[in-house]
């Protein structure tokens, strides 16, 4: 779906209820995080019916221990990928 494609997002929500077995005016809630341009969704959601809750990033509790290791690679074949990369601009 391309930005500010309000007409999909309404068919996609439709779909969602339908796919979900419920019924047109069944309640719908959404929750993201907002960057610069993510308070014209809020507004329109909200327009729509939609119970639309915007969150702060930083509001988000993180353990730092667990920020630490997102930071490396886990995925093997990245590793294996990367190695093989670098190794061949020598």
């Amino acid at each position: 779906m391309g930005g500010r494609n309000t007409q999909t997002l309404l068919q996609e929500i439709a779909k969602a209820k339908k796919r979900f077995g419920l019924p047109d005016d069944a309640p719908v809630f959404s929750c993201y995080e907002a960057g610069r341009d993510g308070f014209w969704l809020h507004r329109f959601l909200e327009s729509q019916g939609v119970a639309n809750q915007v969150v702060d990033s930083s509001s988000i509790e993180v353990k730092r221990q667990g920020r630490r290791k997102e930071k490396r690679c886990q995925d093997p074949f990245f590793k294996k990928g990367s190695r093989h990369l670098f190794s061949s601009r020598r």
